[in-house]
């Protein structure tokens, strides 16, 4: 697996998956899940208290 992707440093998880199938060799693929680090609401509040503690007045 080391070989394969150092051959093609851009080939996707799946890509390895597929190769190592072909020489009988299972491998699970798992991504994890693509959400934000924090909520959307935090974010917010948080920038609201940033922009009013630097208010030029």
């Amino acid at each position: 697996m080391l070989s394969e992707a150092k051959k093609k440093p851009r080939v996707a998880a799946k890509g390895l998956n597929e190769s190592l199938e072909l020489v009988n060799i299972s491998h699970s693929c798992r991504t994890p899940p693509k959400k934000p680090l924090i909520s959307k609401k935090a974010t917010i509040t948080a920038f609201l208290k940033f922009a009013n503690a630097h208010l030029d007045t």
